[in-house]
């Protein structure tokens, strides 16, 4: 089965994105958990390399019950492992 990216948040002006990539846009933070139900995923991937940067969508993404890939750094990390 085909692979379909789901991009939630702001990216780049001018970005080419391939025929497998869904673009969703900037959101409200309200409208984050409703978000990640319409795209059903099979896990998130957040790939900061801040400390402090998209904990809050990790939350989200775990209170969603879905699995998240974050880096090993900072707060990120840190939610991630306790949740188990």
């Amino acid at each position: 089965a085909p692979i379909e990216l789901h991009l939630i948040g702001r990216i780049p002006a001018g970005t080419k994105l391939d025929g497998s990539v869904i673009d969703h846009g900037a959101y409200d933070r309200r409208e984050l958990p409703g978000m990640i139900a319409a795209c059903d995923p099979h896990v998130v991937l957040l790939p900061s390399v801040a400390p402090e940067t998209y904990a809050m969508a990790v939350d989200e993404a775990l209170g969603c019950g879905v699995p998240v890939i974050v880096t090993p750094i900072g707060a990120p990390a840190e939610r991630v492992s306790r949740s188990g």
